[in-house]
């Protein structure tokens, strides 16, 4: 797990595998674990970046206005 500085904040990103990047972004009421299940059958072919969005895990939360979380 990583702790990235952001313009918006602090973003919770955990990298996983080799090859050609994926980022794998989740939806909401859950968290980067809802990938734990297919992880071990991409991370062989591709390089992972699950990504904790605002607000959840360690990611600092978004501002009160919907377009603070894009």
């Amino acid at each position: 797990m990583a702790l990235i500085e952001t313009q918006g904040g602090v973003m919770d990103v955990e990298q996983a595998g080799q090859g050609r990047d994926l980022v794998l972004l989740h939806s909401l009421l859950t968290d980067r674990t809802a990938f734990a299940r297919v992880q071990p059958m991409l991370a062989p072919r591709r390089r992972l970046w699950l990504v904790n969005l605002p607000g959840y895990g360690q990611s600092a939360p978004a501002g009160p206005e919907v377009e603070d979380c894009a």
